[in-house]
């Protein structure tokens, strides 16, 4: 099977993501560690994708984003 370019940069911003994705994570847990161990302290939860998606390396910005709007909206 042949690999096209497009295919690349799909999977390759994937991996990208998924990276970004991991060490999020991996900073969530701490607070949620840290939050365990001092349940006195306001400490709020981290919600690690949407941190990830509004990383300049999570979302791609180069990439733009269009909507699609259904046909049976504008009737």
């Amino acid at each position: 099977m042949r690999e096209l370019e497009y295919q690349t940069k799909v999977l390759d911003a994937l991996n990208e993501y998924l990276d970004v994705l991991k060490g999020e994570k991996v900073k969530a847990d701490a607070v949620e560690a840290l939050k365990v161990q001092q349940p006195d302290l306001p400490i709020p939860s981290v919600d690690f994708a949407k941190a990830t998606w509004y990383t300049p390396q999570g979302s791609r910005q180069a990439a733009p984003v269009t909507r699609r709007i259904s046909a049976l909206r504008a009737i």
